[in-house]
């Protein structure tokens, strides 16, 4: 099985500490919608994950946000790309929602309307709570990407002792490793 799990800011788009409340504020990564084409043309499944508390907080609406999502979907279909969900967290970090990272909601969700064998799959993210969801789901591959939050994810998993598959500079970089490393899928090491 070839299956993906990838986080939106800080992954996908660039990170704003403001968050990302409109379509002129989402700034794909440079190379980042390549990455996504080039995993879909090696037979990969791709999903989103990723926590919207800007929704909880008032700053986006879910129209907002499915535009920006619909907006994404549509960058990289044009590159040649196909990502087979978007799934979200709407609601606030002291909302208790088992669905927003670090819980594995959103994982688990992918993995019963897609029938997978989440031991085979990867997490990308760029922070901690992407590896700590990562961890909790069971996934078989962890990368840790530098952009966004990753910098200083790789100090904070250093000190609690999280190890991850590796560690890319950006999504690119990550997907040249997926697809070097695991050319037919990740083998359930995880």
């Amino acid at each position: 099985m070839k299956a993906a799990f990838l986080d939106r800011d800080g992954v996908i788009n660039a990170e704003s500490s403001a968050y990302v409340t409109s379509l002129a504020e989402f700034d794909p990564i440079p190379g980042s919608i390549d990455a996504v084409s080039r995993l879909t043309k090696a037979g990969w499944q791709l999903f989103v994950v990723t926590n919207q508390s800007s929704v909880a907080r008032k700053m986006i609406t879910l129209a907002g946000l499915e535009e920006i999502h619909q907006h994404l979907i549509e960058l990289v279909e044009q590159a040649g790309g196909r990502i087979d969900a978007v799934y979200f967290c709407p609601h606030g970090p002291g909302d208790g929602c088992k669905c927003r990272k670090p819980w594995p909601g959103m994982l688990l969700k992918a993995q019963t309307e897609f029938q997978l064998d989440l031991a085979y799959s990867a997490m990308i993210g760029d922070s901690l709570r992407d590896m700590q969801a990562a961890n909790h789901a069971g996934c078989g591959c962890k990368i840790v990407v530098q952009t966004g939050y990753g910098q200083e994810t790789v100090t904070s998993m250093t000190a609690l002792g999280i190890e991850v598959d590796y560690v890319a500079e950006d999504l690119a970089d990550a997907a040249t490793w997926l697809l070097a490393t695991f050319p037919d899928g990740i083998s359930g090491n995880g």
